[in-house]
């Protein structure tokens, strides 16, 4: 099979690179090694192709196949898997235009790619931020969305464009697609070199360095937490399971939820309290029955067992 990972340096995507890597798969990376989107140098798979380049130049990214002879393997793509993103809510009240520009026009362009280089199917990187808070959980993805962030927002008409482009009366269309809404993805590689990054990789980095962690708000917000490992499952099973393709959205969740405050006390340290942040949903909680049913998916990696690895990976332990 041949790949194409968007965002291959980065947390998700060099670990499905990898796993593409070991299963004898032929892969190219598009990344243009941004540290807000934290792609890494040294994350990338060196049994890879590697191409820098930036998803929100659509005329550079195709001219690179056009013009590139080590990519002409790549002109017949089985599969493009899109995890390039600016992929945070606080960054996205910040900097709007900016992550809009990555994570809607950027999707636009590898959507053009994929139609592009014909690829059997387009396995798109979303987010539970497109939920918000709803009046019941778990989270189905029947719900009406109530993104309470411009990120939330921008995943959401990410989503659309997949599914618009699915529909076979479009001319310049996809032949498949599938959206996957992440919930709370955590696990080796995370970053914690922003103040952006995700409450794990944030609070292992405050308990190795001895200083106080923040806890924003009461604490008793709760998320469901996913295994980089089960995410990167979920997407191979989007990319060959017979039952998807036309932009169907499916949750990847562990379905349980902890609070900030629970996370705390198993990672251990110190900590201190700021205001809450806006943008933020009180309770996230997945049901995974349609993973299951349409990708045969469950989550293997309980989070107890994730936090205890991470902290044996970080010795804290």
């Amino acid at each position: 099979m041949k790949a194409i990972v968007t965002g291959g340096a980065g947390f998700i995507g060099s670990h499905l690179v990898d796993t593409l890597v070991t299963r004898g798969d032929k892969v190219l990376i598009i990344d243009n090694l941004s540290p807000l989107a934290g792609g890494r140098e040294k994350n990338i798979n060196p049994k890879a192709m590697f191409l820098r380049a930036d998803i929100r130049n659509d005329i550079g990214l195709i001219n690179s196949f056009r013009n590139k002879k080590e990519l002409r393997d790549f002109r017949q793509v089985d599969y493009v898997f899109h995890c390039a993103a600016l992929p945070r809510v606080q960054l996205s009240f910040d900097n709007p235009k900016t992550t809009h520009a990555a994570n809607v026009v950027g999707t636009q362009n590898v959507i053009a790619l994929a139609v592009w280089l014909d690829a059997k199917r387009l396995v798109y990187s979303s987010s539970s931020s497109i939920y918000g808070n709803q009046p019941t959980l778990p989270l189905r993805e029947s719900m009406f969305v109530n993104p309470l962030s411009p990120y939330g927002l921008q995943k959401y008409a990410a989503e659309k464009y997949c599914q618009f482009l699915c529909r076979p009366e479009q001319k310049n269309r996809l032949n498949g697609a599938v959206c996957l809404r992440y919930f709370n993805v955590y696990g080796p590689r995370q970053s914690a070199d922003s103040p952006y990054s995700t409450v794990i990789g944030l609070f292992l980095k405050a308990r190795k360095a001895c200083v106080d962690a923040v806890i924003y708000g009461d604490g008793e917000q709760k998320r469901d937490f996913t295994h980089v490992s089960d995410v990167v499952r979920a997407n191979l099973l989007a990319a060959e399971s017979a039952q998807v393709g036309m932009g169907e959205v499916i949750n990847i969740g562990a379905g349980r939820s902890y609070s900030i405050n629970q996370i705390s006390r198993m990672i251990g340290g110190s900590y201190k309290r700021e205001a809450a942040r806006p943008g933020e949903p009180r309770e996230t909680l997945a049901d995974t029955a349609k993973a299951e049913e349409l990708l045969g998916w469950r989550p293997q990696v309980s989070f107890e067992q994730g936090i205890a690895e991470l902290l044996k990976l970080h010795k804290l332990v």
